[in-house]
């Protein structure tokens, strides 16, 4: 197979800036083939932190420098039902991602039925992994939204970030309305540091 994809299709490299899918890949091989690209440029992680401290999330990406490969990449997962997650740049790789449950989802198509000796066992033990955190995983934000950031959900995790850095509170020593630390704004407080810094010194 890999000689195959080489000599038909130049797949030779990771990274390459010319990939192109292989329109004539019978729809059995999709998987396996979804699966390698995951085996080579792509990732599985589960970030986060764990009971009784909060949601862990699974997350799951493919990079390439082609960008049309990588949206063909993103399109075949939405065929087969496969949702959330986006496509995006990232310097000069393009990538598709997924965080929280797609994540799961989409390592689950990948790695569930795979045969054993076509998996990349590092990347098995990790769906393996997400696979038994997935109940935890997928809890609800404490507002009842899907949770997507560190078990919050985007609102509510904004929310929180504004209230531990006091974003929206002027600042107590210019008045700018974008505190950042110590009720101060990030000139302010970098200015302050520096110079308690050299009065130490």
């Amino acid at each position: 197979m890999v000689e195959w994809f080489a000599e038909t299709y130049g797949l030779i490299g990771p990274k390459s800036d010319s990939l192109c899918w292989p329109e004539d890949l019978p729809p059995e091989l999709y998987v396996h083939f979804m699966r390698g690209l995951w085996d080579s440029d792509g990732s599985l992680s589960i970030h986060g932190r764990h009971p009784p401290f909060g949601n862990a999330e699974a997350k799951c990406r493919f990079s390439s420098n082609t960008e049309s490969f990588v949206r063909r990449v993103y399109a075949e997962l939405l065929a087969v039902g496969l949702f959330g997650g986006g496509v995006g740049a990232d310097m000069k790789q393009w990538r598709v991602s997924y965080s929280s449950s797609p994540a799961t989802q989409v390592a689950r198509y990948l790695y569930k039925d795979s045969p054993v000796h076509l998996r990349n066992e590092d990347r098995y033990a990790v769906y393996e992994r997400m696979e038994e955190l997935r109940d935890f995983v997928e809890l609800p934000c404490s507002c009842g939204q899907p949770a997507s950031m560190e078990g919050l959900c985007k609102t509510c995790w904004w929310d929180r970030k504004g209230r531990m850095t006091g974003a929206g509170v002027a600042c107590a020593a210019c008045g700018k309305p974008k505190v950042l630390a110590k009720g101060l704004c990030s000139g302010c407080y970098s200015r302050i540091r520096r110079a308690d810094q050299k009065a130490v010194t």
